[in-house]
C-alpha cells in the first residue's frame, strides 16, 4: 500500500485560480489521479482529504483516487469534506460540483457532473454511490434534456450502492436506503427505498 501523501498544489500549479484558503488544504493520497485540463476554478473555503481521512471505518479497497476537472469546471469546498479511497470526481466542461461542510463519503464512491450538483453540510455518503447528473446519450422525443443539477439538502443520509440520476432534488434531513435508483425529488424528512425510489416513511429522524 502506498503511503505517499501530497498537496494538490503541485498538479494545479499554473492551471487553476483557488480563493479562499492555500492550496494546501488539499490533502490527497499519493496514488490518485490527477488530470487536469484547460482553464479549472477551484473555490476553497475548508479542508479537502481525498482517500485519507482520518477516520477508519472504510470499505477497503485497492481501486485509486480520481480528480478529473476539464475546462470552464469549477470545484467549491465550503468546509471539510472526507472523501475514502477510490472516491472518483470528475467535473466535464462548464460543469460544477459544491461540497458543504463536515462532508463524509465512503469507499468507491462517483461524482460525475455535467451541469451542476451540490451537496448540503452534513451529508453521509456510504460506498459504492453514483451521483450522475447526466444520462450522455439522448432519447428520441420533443424537449428532452440530456443534463439537469443534482441538488441535495443538508445532513442526507445515503446508504450503499444508491444511484442518483439528473434532476433530482433530496431535501434536507432525508434518507436514502441501500440500492435506491433515485429518479424523482425526494422531500424532506422522508426515507426512500426501491427501483426507482419510492417514499416509505415521512417524517424520519438520523444520527451520525
Amino acid at each position: 500500500m502506498r503511503t505517499l501523501y501530497k498537496s494538490l498544489y503541485t498538479s494545479l500549479k499554473g492551471k487553476a485560480n483557488s480563493y479562499g484558503r492555500s492550496p494546501f488544504s488539499f490533502i490527497i493520497n499519493g496514488n490518485t489521479v490527477i488530470d487536469l485540463r484547460g482553464n479549472i476554478n477551484i473555490i476553497n473555503k475548508g479542508t479537502f482529504y481525498l482517500g485519507l481521512p482520518p477516520i477508519s471505518n472504510f470499505l477497503i479497497t485497492k481501486r485509486p483516487c480520481v480528480l478529473a476537472m476539464y475546462d470552464n469546471s469549477k470545484l467549491i469546498i465550503n468546509g471539510s469534506v472526507f472523501a475514502g479511497p477510490g472516491t472518483h470526481i470528475e467535473i466535464n466542461k462548464n460543469a460544477s460540483i459544491e461540497f458543504g461542510d463536515k462532508i463524509y463519503i465512503n469507499s468507491n464512491s462517483k461524482f460525475i457532473s455535467s451541469s451542476r450538483i451540490s451537496i448540503g453540510s452534513g451529508s453521509v455518503i456510504s460506498w459504492e454511490v453514483e451521483i450522475n447528473d447526466s444520462d450522455w446519450h439522448r432519447m428520441v422525443r420533443d424537449n428532452y434534456e440530456v443534463t439537469k443539477p443534482i441538488e441535495i439538502g443538508n445532513r442526507v443520509w445515503i446508504g450503499s450502492r444508491v444511484t442518483i440520476l439528473k434532476g433530482v432534488k433530496v431535501g434536507s434531513g432525508a434518507v436514502i436506503a441501500t440500492g435506491s435508483v433515485v429518479t424523482r425529488d425526494v422531500p424532506e424528512n422522508s426515507l426512500v427505498a426501491g427501483v426507482p425510489a419510492r417514499i416509505v416513511r415521512k417524517n424520519v429522524e438520523w444520527k451520525p
